[in-house]
């Protein structure tokens, strides 16, 4: 409060500006800092949803490229079981002594393109199971038969399930006295045939086919012949090992 020289309270118009101006200013200070609070506050909010957003899109991108990828590779097949696996064979009877110097883990390591059905301890292999019987089984002709020479002809899709290739393979007649005088090729008819689960997803079986009769009778000129050659031979006249052969 102001008084004059009596004594009595006036009021200083001068003053009174003065004090609302500084009321105004502070009342503007207070209102500029707040509003610049509210605005950090919102760009704060802005930056967080905008790295959540963009976390969210990174995993969207991550989830399309998976998808992306699992859409490139080819769902299993016959045909691709059948080419993967004669690919195999024609390396199996090409290089015999790879396959049986090795334990057949490392075996499977150095062809781990061969499907995983191939590679399934309960697909049938003609009257085995197993992987193991495979190689067994083409190892045994590759020792018994030199080098074979093996050539795929055609396939052909049976059923929706099931695939037949046809092949020939050129066998030749192994020891030192048949090999010096009368080294005769043998090429056969062959046929293997691929069948699939019900589900179509997984190759279950597997059955190989040759025609052994037919050049051994050219080459003996009889039945008879033939019959006494093959009474006692480790091999049905469908190239098939036996029974006894196979567990040794």
């Amino acid at each position: 409060m102001i008084y004059d020289q009596n004594g009595a309270e006036f009021q200083d118009d001068g003053l009174l500006v003065v004090k609302k101006t500084i009321t105004a200013e502070a009342f503007r200070r207070e209102l500029r800092r707040k509003k610049q609070l509210q605005y950090r506050k919102k760009k704060h909010a802005y930056v967080v949803n905008l790295d959540k957003g963009n976390q969210a899109l990174r995993r969207e991108v991550a989830a399309l490229k998976q998808r992306h990828s699992s859409l490139l590779i080819p769902a299993p097949s016959l045909w691709s079981t059948a080419t993967l696996y004669f690919n195999f064979l024609r390396d199996s009877l090409y290089s015999p002594a790879e396959a049986t110097t090795q334990p057949v883990s490392t075996f499977l390591n150095d062809h781990m393109n061969i499907d995983d059905a191939l590679k399934s301890a309960s697909v049938v292999f003609n009257s085995d199971y197993g992987f193991k019987a495979m190689i067994q089984s083409l190892n045994r002709i590759s020792h018994s038969f030199g080098r074979p020479a093996f050539e795929l002809k055609r396939c052909e899709e049976i059923s929706s399930n099931s695939l037949e290739a046809t092949s020939t393979i050129s066998l030749t007649i192994t020891g030192k006295t048949l090999s010096d005088v009368f080294p005769h090729l043998f090429p056969m008819r062959a046929s293997t045939r691929f069948e699939l689960d019900t589900n179509h997803t997984r190759v279950t079986t597997m059955v190989t086919k040759s025609d052994f009769m037919s050049p051994m009778l050219g080459l003996l000129g009889s039945l008879e012949d033939v019959r006494r050659v093959s009474e006692r031979a480790q091999i049905s006249p469908d190239l098939q090992w036996k029974s006894s052969t196979i567990s040794e």
